[in-house]
């Protein structure tokens, strides 16, 4: 009969890495609800992934990047490509001359702005 230790470990292909302090939760939900959480790594046992909380946000350790909002729409490129939330994210180019900024909590082109 095989038991659960409760320990985790983070492999790279060559390296074992015994992670611990870490809050085993049931599910995504019950990872939702905390409402303060620690900056700490989170394991949610039905999904089987794992998280940390740096403070600011939730970020998955053991996810893919890429998802179906990820690829960017026919006609776009060229593109830019960025990470916003551990998820790959794209932005078709600016016109010349414009900077990247952040406007409503996006990520935007818009002609520099001197004062």
């Amino acid at each position: 009969m095989a038991t659960d230790s409760r320990e985790l470990f983070y492999d790279n292909g060559t390296l074992r890495i015994p992670l611990a302090d870490i809050v085993f939760l049931n599910t995504e939900e019950e990872r939702a609800s905390i409402l303060a959480p620690l900056p700490k790594f989170y394991f949610v046992i039905a999904t089987g992934k794992l998280y940390v909380w740096d403070g600011t946000i939730w970020t998955i350790i053991n996810d893919d990047p890429f998802d179906e909002n990820s690829l960017p729409p026919a006609g776009s490129l060229p593109t830019l490509l960025f990470v916003r939330h551990g998820k790959v994210r794209s932005l078709k180019l600016g016109d010349e001359g414009d900077v990247l900024t952040v406007r409503n909590g996006e990520i935007v082109w818009e002609p520099p702005q001197y004062q």
